[in-house]
């Protein structure tokens, strides 16, 4: 979040504050590789991204970070951009995840067109769901956005069965739940207040790419309190409108 707020806003006082405490972080998930609990939680089901994979991942966001800061950890960077493309062959991602393959794209690890074919092939074999846990989701809609495929974050957003958005509506979601199994076992466990980095990513997309980056001041002033079902009718109303079209569905 501080350095979100210094990239957009341009805020430099809190990523200093920040910084000795995402170094030290840093250094902590690097002398404990493999024992982390890291890991793409709360998905639909089990999804085998492999949990060496994800610490990497974040390595290498941390160092890029650094970098950018003008800390010296340019050479830490490239180790762990070595280490990531070791999970490429003939420019596909041996982990067939969409979180695995989302995350390369993003942060430009790989051939982009040959990686985001294979994203789109596993959506297309999911049926157009969403198969990723808190890890994958903050990089899937930015992914199918960078690769000029966003009627399929579109797809995947509404798709009308599970694991989805427009599923959690029909049952009568006026937040986000924490899962997206809406069967009697976990529909008690509902988040009504907290947004979380992972399940709000689509909301995220909706307000920086569908919506072309313009302030939607009704999204920022209702960040904690929205009801689901306003902020989904407004993804809808928006894509229609870029497409030439004034109406929304459901």
């Amino acid at each position: 979040m501080p350095y979100l707020l210094y990239k957009y806003c341009g805020n430099c006082g809190a990523v200093e504050y920040a910084l000795p405490y995402m170094t030290r972080y840093y250094e902590y998930l690097k002398a404990h590789l493999g024992e982390s609990s890291l890991g793409d939680w709360t998905g639909y089901r089990f999804y085998a991204t492999p949990i060496d994979f994800i610490e990497k991942i974040y390595l290498y966001m941390f160092t890029s970070i650094f970098v950018e800061l003008e800390k010296d950890y340019a050479l830490e960077r490239e180790k762990w951009q070595n280490d990531l493309e070791r999970y490429i062959e003939n420019g596909r991602c041996i982990v067939d995840e969409q979180s695995a393959i989302s995350a390369l794209i993003v942060l430009g690890i790989g051939d982009e067109k040959t990686l985001g074919a294979q994203l789109v092939e596993n959506i297309e074999k999911a049926d157009r769901h969403l198969k990723t846990g808190m890890f994958g989701a903050q990089f899937l809609y930015k992914t199918l956005e960078k690769i000029g495929r966003t009627d399929l974050a579109y797809c995947v957003i509404t798709n009308p069965s599970e694991p989805s958005f427009r599923v959690w509506i029909e049952q009568g979601a006026t937040t986000l739940w924490e899962s997206f199994d809406t069967d009697a076992r976990t529909l008690s466990k509902i988040i009504t207040c907290s947004l979380t980095f992972c399940i709000s990513s689509w909301k995220v997309y909706a307000e920086q790419s569908v919506c072309q980056k313009i302030a939607i001041t009704y999204a920022c002033n209702s960040y904690l309190s929205c009801r689901l079902l306003s902020v989904v009718e407004l993804v809808v109303t928006v894509h229609f409108r870029l497409n030439g079209k004034e109406k929304t569905v459901w």
